[in-house]
């Protein structure tokens, strides 16, 4: 395994550690430590899993996730497009999503940020063709059709969203970039995706 950039790390109940790593190599990385360091030899081989996603083509990786039954989600880019991969807590492919653990989203959806919800839904930030975008997905793969249109909100005021966060409520705070300008503006919208108008004196954003 040839290991890249460290891009960022789950950690589990009993403090093991995942981490996601981007490589040489057309595949998502993953390592598992224990909470000395050393590598868990109960996940995946040695410690280490790696998921090929293309064999001629590197994918990028954006963040890992945990949720509340303590899956692993990585989430990454491959070919402009938004790629998933479910883990069990051993490295293996947990195949409740989509039939095999991967998907590739083939909307030219690009992701920068994700988060978990706490119902299990999988928020992702970023951008279509340069227009700021977030994306919601359900837990087997399939885009929550209840979330903006067809599991899409887009705000063509902004070429990206960079950063999620959201509130106890599910409200989603988003870190945009805007259009020819060098600054950037903090946007809330709704658990169903709609620009929360009562935020910051009607505007919706800061």
């Amino acid at each position: 395994l040839s290991v890249g950039i460290y891009i960022f790390k789950a950690e589990l109940s009993n403090g093991k550690i995942v981490m996601g790593f981007e490589s040489s190599y057309g595949n998502i990385n993953l390592m598992g430590f224990n909470v000395d360091g050393s590598l868990d030899s109960s996940f995946g081989t040695n410690g280490i899993v790696s998921t090929e996603i293309s064999s001629n083509q590197k994918p990028s990786f954006t963040t890992v996730l945990l949720d509340g039954t303590e899956k692993i989600w990585g989430v990454g880019n491959y070919n402009n497009n938004c790629v998933m991969v479910k883990y069990n807590t051993d490295g293996s492919l947990d195949t409740s999503f989509d039939a095999d653990g991967l998907k590739v989203y083939t909307n030219n959806f690009v992701s920068r940020s994700a988060m978990i919800q706490p119902d299990g839904k999988i928020v992702i930030g970023g951008a279509i063709n340069n227009v700021a975008s977030l994306m919601r997905i359900n837990q087997d793969g399939n885009l929550d059709t209840t979330f903006g249109t067809n599991g899409v909100v887009q705000n063509t005021s902004y070429i990206n969203i960079r950063l999620i966060k959201m509130d106890g409520l599910s409200n989603i705070f988003i870190l945009t970039n805007e259009y020819f300008l060098s600054s950037s503006s903090i946007l809330k919208y709704n658990s169903s995706g709609i620009l929360d108008t009562t935020f910051n004196n009607a505007t919706g954003k800061v």
